[in-house]
């Protein structure tokens, strides 16, 4: 077996974060991206909790597939998402959105 070929999974999550940086490149080309709160988001590919959102402060036209963020529908990073279960378990008192303004 070659070592090289990733799972489909894995080659999903990369075309699908290929893609949404083109997208956002044509959203510039065709003068969609200034206005108030836009924003170009896509559903990590077989994940229906998780979509990929590019970094504040970057422009349009410089983002790339490697800046996208995996966020959760709670605003958290997905590398966070292991710490936030913890800190609000069921019953713990903690709340789920204390985070999002």
């Amino acid at each position: 077996m070659n070592a090289n070929i990733q799972p489909a999974q894995a080659q999903a999550a990369r075309q699908a974060k290929i893609d949404l940086a083109a997208c956002h490149r044509l959203a510039v080309r065709f003068g969609l991206n200034e206005g108030i709160d836009n924003h170009l988001t896509l559903l990590v590919p077989g994940c229906s909790d998780r979509f990929y959102l590019a970094p504040f402060g970057l422009h349009w036209s410089e983002v790339r597939a490697a800046d996208f963020m995996e966020i959760d529908f709670y605003a958290h990073a997905a590398r966070d998402r292991a710490r936030h279960a913890r800190e609000s378990a069921p019953g713990d008192g903690g709340a789920e959105c204390a985070d999002v303004p």
